[in-house]
């Protein structure tokens, strides 16, 4: 996937911290390894299959619903087919050509007929939402606005005052071996970009 780079070095960095109790810019980080109730976290969900992007479509959807949503996209490229979740979506994707159609920073990647959500960025793509029963995630939403639903998740958040960047990761399921995370990625705590992370099962 497109910047993954960025975002795991994203999550080594914020891990390292956890454990860091020096001072930085007069903010005490805290060592997060006692403070997550981890029964509490596995059930703290944002379930993929319960959410519609702009409350009409899947997130597992076809190239002509989202060109209905979005229109053409600004660049179509091509894509390792064993990329992410795609050989999940067809066992049989080396026999299909994989494209990831591109909206800006907002992408989708395709193979054989379906489409998946990569990622949204928020600044770059205008009227979007991802509306589930619990919560509608949308551009600027507060990090405080998330802690209500998923307080667990939200606690390893490193404290640093009022301007706080950085990212929460939710599951996309109960079931244990899905291989799906979401990154929600905050700056100056509002929501600002969404990834659908697919870890390799290889």
């Amino acid at each position: 996937m497109k910047n993954i780079t960025f975002y795991l070095l994203m999550i080594l960095v914020m891990n390292l911290s956890c454990s860091d109790k020096t001072e930085s810019n007069h903010v005490k980080q805290n060592d997060c390894s006692d403070m997550l109730d981890l029964e509490k976290w596995r059930k703290e969900i944002l379930n993929l299959d319960s959410i519609l992007i702009n409350g009409t479509v899947p997130i597992i959807s076809t190239r002509r619903a989202i060109l209905k949503i979005f229109g053409e996209p600004d660049k179509i490229t091509k894509i390792n087919p064993n990329e992410g979740f795609l050989p999940y979506l067809s066992e049989a994707s080396t026999n299909y050509e994989a494209f990831s159609l591109i909206y800006g920073g907002t992408s989708f990647d395709e193979i054989g007929g379906s489409v998946i959500l990569n990622t949204i960025d928020f600044n770059s793509t205008d009227k979007i939402e991802l509306m589930h029963p619990k919560i509608t995630l949308k551009k600027g939403m507060s990090i405080n606005k998330i802690k209500e639903i998923y307080p667990e998740s939200c606690k390893l958040i490193i404290n640093s005052g009022n301007a706080w960047s950085g990212h929460i990761e939710l599951k996309t399921s109960n079931y244990p071996l899905d291989p799906r995370r979401w990154f929600l990625i905050f700056r100056v705590e509002q929501l600002e970009k969404i990834v659908l992370y697919t870890f390799s099962r290889r």
